[in-house]
């Protein structure tokens, strides 16, 4: 995701003309880091925003309500999602026998209020097979085929993201964006996953 700093181009981290001394100062830093990424994260007990998107999603005749965080009140922006995302997830769908896809969503409600319903939605439903991680992702489709990921839930998903990362929000995103990645190319990784759009499309 991130681009690979070239460390010999830059010279910041590696010079052969270093004294001694500062070699082993060095050495010295990276073993403290080292034994600091050895620790597991601890979950940080977070307070979440209240901005919620109100979501009413109907499968197998049965209306479900679901409440979303809204990502720029969570993380502070919206995140950007190419089109080849959608594309993957598309081929995934068609490959993976516990993918579902089609037209489920009734209504759309924002955090302000407002009626939302009549745009280009896409909902993604997914539970992870090992650890049972439930997780809703809420899309909005753009004109180009892009999209913007507007809301996250349930809160417990929201709270565990917001509590392993609370001060850094670039890994955050990373996160998110691995579990995209694994819903198109990591199927056997997920108990069921479900992909649905609005009933007036």
């Amino acid at each position: 995701m991130g681009k690979k700093e070239k460390e010999d181009e830059e010279g910041g981290f590696s010079d052969e003309d270093s004294e001694d001394e500062e070699e082993e100062e060095e050495s010295g830093d990276e073993e403290e880091t080292s034994a600091e990424e050895a620790k597991p994260r601890v979950p940080v007990k977070v307070t979440l925003p209240e901005e919620r998107w109100n979501i009413k999603i109907k499968i197998d005749e049965i209306l479900e309500k679901l409440d979303l965080l809204d990502l720029q009140k969570l993380f502070g922006a919206y995140m950007t999602i190419k089109k080849k995302f959608f594309d993957d997830l598309l081929v995934t769908i068609s490959n993976a026998k516990h993918y579902t896809a089609g037209k489920a969503i009734e209504s759309v409600t924002g955090f302000d209020k407002q009626d939302w319903t009549k745009n280009s939605w896409v909902m993604v439903m997914a539970k992870e097979s090992k650890n049972k991680v439930v997780f809703w992702m809420l899309f909005k489709r753009l004109e180009d085929l892009s999209g913007m990921l507007v809301g996250v839930g349930p809160n417990a998903f929201a709270e565990s993201i917001m509590g392993l990362f609370p001060d850094d929000p670039d890994s955050r995103n990373e996160y998110l964006k691995k579990l995209m990645i694994w819903l198109t190319i990591e199927p056997s990784r997920w108990k069921s996953v479900g992909v649905f759009i609005p009933n007036w499309v």
